[in-house]
């Protein structure tokens, strides 16, 4: 596993997310179509790394957590 690669494409697409919520906001679904098919392709690309699904899946996690924060939700 080239593990400098795995962290490029984290890195690219944290920051095509930041694109991407300027575009549609972090609350559409829009943006969360594209954060599961963008993450999915990562996922595929590295066939499934139980490591890389953990990265990945804290990512959604992360971001899940920004919405509940906006909405009021989260602490």
């Amino acid at each position: 596993m080239n593990w400098m690669e795995v962290f490029k494409d984290i890195n690219s697409w944290m920051l095509e997310s930041n694109k991407k919520m300027q575009q549609y906001t972090i609350h559409s679904d829009k943006y969360w179509e594209w954060l599961i098919s963008s993450l999915g392709a990562i996922e595929a690309k590295y066939k499934h790394h139980p490591l890389v699904v953990g990265f990945l899946s804290e990512i959604i996690e992360f971001q899940d957590q920004n919405v509940q924060k906006m909405q009021g939700r989260g602490s």
